[in-house]
């Protein structure tokens, strides 16, 4: 059978190669007509297939010594040395042979040919989404005879063009970090940041050009681990509990998708054939915190982590387990500093925090051929008051509470010596529970999402804004998703057609119910916000405030799908050269509100919106709906200019899609009806309504409404990379990457009904029945460009090193423009603009078993974005641009002599500096090992911001503060952690 699936196989990529060298017309239309060929002959041939993401692959050619003569029928056989799993393939007519779906570890692979001396080359260590190009020259033997070899995995790969940077076990083992939450070291990674990210919701991290924080896409074990709601990563996983990740931030290849930055992949730890396992409890208090630098002492604080593993054998070289568990309860505070503007707001305050974590998983080898794997993992955490700190006052921030977990089953299958199938299967669910003024209490809630309670309403706090102080406010949401995940995925090596060739397949089907409200109604929630920092007075009319805004409570469900298509080829039609050749499809279906018309009519909604009907030209038609066309090429080619593994030039272009956040969509679904907004300019303080209720309102002025444009898309980026990496010496290798990433077509939103002359408004509006109408549209540009050069000793005899230099520059706009009349002003740097980054991070092992490891970390300062504090132009929307100035300006170029003619244009003083804050860390590990038994103790002190630098927060921005150009907020003081662990 697997004879004929081989030669069915093998004349459909015959017949692919033709069209691409016979059929008339441009190159890349006969390469993208071969490859839509061969991937619907895949489709239709292979009855099922899964994506292979997170395994290693050997592979190279066996050779005759004497004459460098290619060897046919060489048995290869790879084992793994913890848990005995074995692989076995045999070398072709042109000696060449491919094992794929390899978890990495370590492994003993031995050649074997009848008259041919034995190879066994032993602790061959095969990281995660690695290549190993392994040839071996065999020599003619009379007797039985075995060559050891003891040459490690090469430290450079030749045969991909990605741009990426691996963490081992021992960096995740054994490196300082604060959080001990393992993507966190992600930030080692050159091109890589946390600056941009929601931290206070997930932890997450910037990859190359995904300076968003939706940008990017995230995968353990092989399954999707992004959230679709916002983009960022889903779930975290205890610590000791992941084996190794990659870092791509640049060309990876066509089986990955939905994100126009990076990939970070991670594989979870597995049992091995013996029982093992580590318990481990981390400390630190206010006796080694040192004192922040805007308080005047440590207030009381305690972080304790606890937890331990255990895995082995259920049956030797067949059934292993494996099991975390990870518990931390912390009490931290933050410091609420207005430069003494609001001293009755000011102090510091603590804060109870915790997170659970765990995960158990379960490996079956039925045979050879047949590998299954089961993962069930699930957290929960509680964190109030966040967002807080700063100008923004204890009042103002919210807890946040996420339980979720995630199922996941997978099977690979290895068909005949060159075909492979995976298949992975995911439930994961998932849901954030927002509460404001830590009103949650542990997270707990007695509702469900779209129950708008009495106790619920209760919670908020009106909101004021003023330029020296955020205070009140009523951020109550909840957000159920589920997600089902079905990857199956295809892999077939041919050896000898024009070089050989590595061909994938792949789909990824994903069913994401989501459900999300948003509390509250007015007179429970609403804003007002002032220019001034001065207290109210009925009889100033410079301290009345200039905008109100209030809503309504609003809920909606909004199921979606994923659907992904991939098609690659990795052709080496030499044996210095690889091309990664590829083609990938996405698309969403129900995130672009398809049937918009037919929802809201059914809903009753009062109002005709000429937008959806196609009566306002440029905006087609809600009919139109839909992003169907995502087919991203992918190019990449990487050269081993010696051929020994030891140089390769690298380089790709390729188009890629980014994920719609579907949360964002969700307003447009109740326009007219539900989730309705006011907004007014200049309002009366103590009556904004003019004796009206909310819905009294809405009937007698027009309401303001979101919609999606109807031709709303996938935003896009091109990527190019040009890169080289040498190996030094057997453990030593530097390299360098040169990138540039554009996009036209990032989100942002508009008023498509903007005033016909704001200065005017007794022109009134184009559509007069309507207000504000805000649409989100995929319209702006983004670019960014770096250099990336690193230096690396690979881990070995306890030592491990790694430095990184980036130049980088990144220009975006924002995602909700503030000046509707000139939205060029809203394109500048982005905020997670820093020029230079620099990292290093290391361990040593001094004698009398002493580990000495640390991380070294600067980046140069970030724009601050200067503005008004105040609505300029008329719109409706504050902080608006004086003229002359554009977003971001500040720290990048604007003079202290221009900042202050914007001041005294808008009434206020000089000032005399503005900061411009850089970041720099140092933190260090320093542990002892005591061997007792056969078990092991370890005691260790960390210290985190070893020379206690401030680490300053962006500047206040308003030109309009008192606090102009003053840093009010600083960094983690000196901490230091004691530790001990015990493996066993």
């Amino acid at each position: 059978m697997y004879n004929l699936f081989d030669i069915v196989l093998r004349n459909f990529v015959r017949i692919a190669e033709a069209i691409v060298l016979n059929y008339p017309g441009d190159f890349h239309v006969r390469q993208a007509l071969a490859y839509g060929f061969l991937f619907v002959a895949v489709f239709l041939f292979v009855p099922g297939m899964a994506m292979a993401q997170t395994d290693a692959t050997v592979t190279g050619q066996i050779t005759v010594e004497d004459d460098g003569s290619p060897l046919p029928g060489a048995m290869i056989n790879i084992l793994a040395q913890t848990t005995g799993y074995e692989r076995q393939a045999v070398s072709s007519a042109n000696g060449r042979y491919r094992i794929p779906g390899l978890t990495p570890g370590l492994y003993t692979i031995t050649v074997q040919l009848q008259g041919f001396s034995t190879i066994v080359q032993t602790d061959l260590r095969l990281t995660i989404s690695s290549e190993a190009v392994l040839d071996w020259n065999m020599s003619l033997a009379d007797v039985e005879e075995t060559i050891t070899v003891t040459a490690d995995t090469p430290l450079i790969e030749t045969t991909s063009a990605t741009v990426k940077y691996n963490l081992s076990s021992e960096e995740i083992e054994n490196l300082p970090v604060k959080t001990r939450r393992w993507i966190d070291l992600a930030t080692l990674a050159p091109g890589t940041s946390k600056d941009n990210i929601r931290g206070f919701y997930y932890n997450n991290v910037n990859l190359g050009a995904g300076t968003q924080w939706y940008a990017n896409g995230f995968e353990v074990d092989g399954v999707n681990n992004t959230w679709a709601e916002m983009g960022e990563p889903r779930q975290n996983f205890p610590a000791d509990s992941i084996a190794e990740f990659s870092v791509q931030t640049q060309n990876f290849k066509a089986e990955h998708g939905l994100a126009t930055g990076g990939v970070l992949k991670t594989i979870t730890k597995s049992g091995t054939n013996a029982f093992s396992g580590q318990a481990y409890w981390y400390f630190r208090n206010e006796t080694l915190t040192a004192t922040k630098y805007f308080d005047t002492e440590v207030p009381e604080y305690a972080r304790h982590q606890f937890g331990g593993n255990f895995g082995g054998p259920i049956i030797t070289n067949e059934t292993h387990f494996f099991g975390s568990v990870e518990r931390t309860d912390e009490t931290d505070y933050f410091t609420v500093n207005t430069g003494g503007v609001h001293p009755t707001e000011e102090g510091t305050f603590t804060r109870d925090n915790f997170r659970n974590m765990y995960i158990i998983k379960f490996d079956q080898q039925w045979d050879s051929g047949n590998h299954t794997f089961f993962r069930y993992a699930r957290e929960r955490e509680y964190r109030p008051e966040l967002n807080t700190g700063g100008t923004t006052a204890a009042s103002a921030g919210f807890g946040f509470a996420v339980p979720r977990d995630s199922f996941v089953l997978g099977h690979n299958l290895i068909l005949s010596d060159i075909s492979f199938l995976e298949f992975r299967f995911q439930r994961a669910g998932s849901k954030y529970i927002v509460s404001p003024n830590d009103s949650g209490v542990g997270g707990e809630h007695q509702y469900d999402a779209g129950e708008f309670t009495a106790e619920r309403n209760a919670d908020c706090i009106p909101e004021t804004r003023r330029p020296s102080l955020r205070y009140g406010g009523c951020n109550s949401q909840m957000g159920p998703e589920k997600r089902w995940q079905v990857k199956p995925d295809f892999s077939y090596y041919i050896s000898d057609m024009r070089g050989s060739h590595d061909v994938k397949t792949g789909i990824d089907f994903n069913h994401i119910p989501f459900s999300a409200d948003s509390c509250c109604d007015y007179p429970h929630e609403y804003r007002f916000r002032f220019d001034t920092d001065e207290p109210y007075d009925i009889n100033n009319s410079d301290t009345h405030p200039y905008n109100f805004y209030a809503r309504e409570a609003t809920f909606d469900d909004m199921p979606v799908q994923h659907y992904s298509f991939y098609l690659q080829d990795d052709w080496r039609p030499t044996e210095s050269l690889t091309l990664n050749l590829g083609l990938r499809w996405d698309a969403q279906p129900g995130v672009f509100n398809e049937g918009i018309e037919a929802l809201l009519a059914e809903r009753g909604n009062p109002y005709d919106i000429p937008w959806h009907n196609g009566d306002v030209p440029g905006y087609g038609s809600a009919s139109e709906r839909g992003d169907w066309n995502n087919f991203g090429p992918r190019f990449g080619f990487a050269f081993d200019p010696g051929g020994e593994g030891k140089s390769v030039f690298r380089g790709g272009y390729g188009l890629y899609y980014q994920n719609i956040q579907t949360l964002r969509q969700f307003s447009e679904r109740r326009a007219g009806v539900a989730g309705r907004s006011i907004s007014i300019n200049n309002p009366n303080y103590e009556d904004p309504l003019q004796g009206k209720n909310f819905l009294e309102y809405l009937s007698t002025n027009p309401p303001n409404i979101s919609l999606i444009d109807n031709n709303f898309e996938n935003p896009m980026a091109q990527q190019f990379s040009l890169g080289y990496s040498h190996m030094l010496a057997d453990l030593w290798s530097i390299g360098g990457d040169l990138t540039y990433v554009k996009s036209d077509n990032s989100r942002t939103t508009r008023d498509v009904n903007f005033y016909i002359d704001p200065f005017n408004r007794s022109l009134g509006r184009p559509y007069p029945h309507l207000a504000r109408v805000v649409m989100s549209r995929t319209i702006n540009p983004t670019r960014y460009k770096a250099m990336m050069l690193k230096l690396e000793r690979r881990f070995s005899d306890g030592v491990q090193f790694s430095a990184n230099y980036t130049l980088s520059h990144d220009v975006d706009s924002t995602s909700s423009d503030r000046n509707y009349t000139e939205a060029a002003l809203e394109i500048g740097d982005s905020t997670a603009d820093r020029r230079h980054r620099v990292n290093l991070s290391g361990m040593y092992m001094l004698p009398g078993q002493i580990q000495i490891s640390g991380i070294i970390q600067w980046a140069s300062t970030r724009p601050i974005n200067v503005h008004s504090g105040r609505d300029l132009n008329g719109d409706g929307i504050g902080n608006d641009y004086p003229s002359g100035l554009s977003r971001n300006m500040g720290c990048r170029g604007l003079s202290l002599s221009e900042i202050n003619s914007y001041r005294a244009e808008l009434g206020v003083g000089n000032i005399s500096d503005a900061a411009c804050p850089v970041f720099s860390s140092v933190d260090l590990r320093l542990s002892k090992y005591f061997n007792i038994g056969g078990s092991q103790l370890q005691l260790f002190a960390q210290m985190f911001n070893v020379l206690n630098v401030e680490n300053f927060s962006p500047p206040t921005g308003n030109l309009r503060s008192s606090n102009f150009g003053k840093v009010l907020q600083a960094g983690e003081a000196r901490q230091v952690e004691v530790a001990v662990k015990v493996s066993f």
